[in-house]
């Protein structure tokens, strides 16, 4: 028996197959941006998820990605304090 969490994961890595071949790319791009977006390469997080989004547009996981992106981004560009 496989454990729940070891279940979870293997659904979030692996895209569903057999929608068809752009869902399954825009899938990709949108796992590949978060990924991107955790090591901290907003730009090409940015570009994948965007890309995703030709796609799956209706998808609020691809925004919610993209508005995080974007506070990220916002947070990167502050001038940071210097005392």
């Amino acid at each position: 028996m496989i454990p729940p969490f070891c279940h979870c994961i293997s659904c979030r890595i692996h895209p569903s197959a057999g929608l068809s071949p752009a869902v399954d790319n825009a899938e990709s791009d949108s796992i590949l941006g978060e990924a991107y977006m955790k090591s901290g390469n907003l730009a090409s997080a940015e570009k994948n998820i965007l890309a995703s989004s030709l796609v799956l547009g209706d998808w609020s996981r691809t925004w919610n990605l993209l508005g995080i992106i974007r506070q990220r981004k916002e947070i990167s560009q502050k001038p940071k304090n210097v005392s």
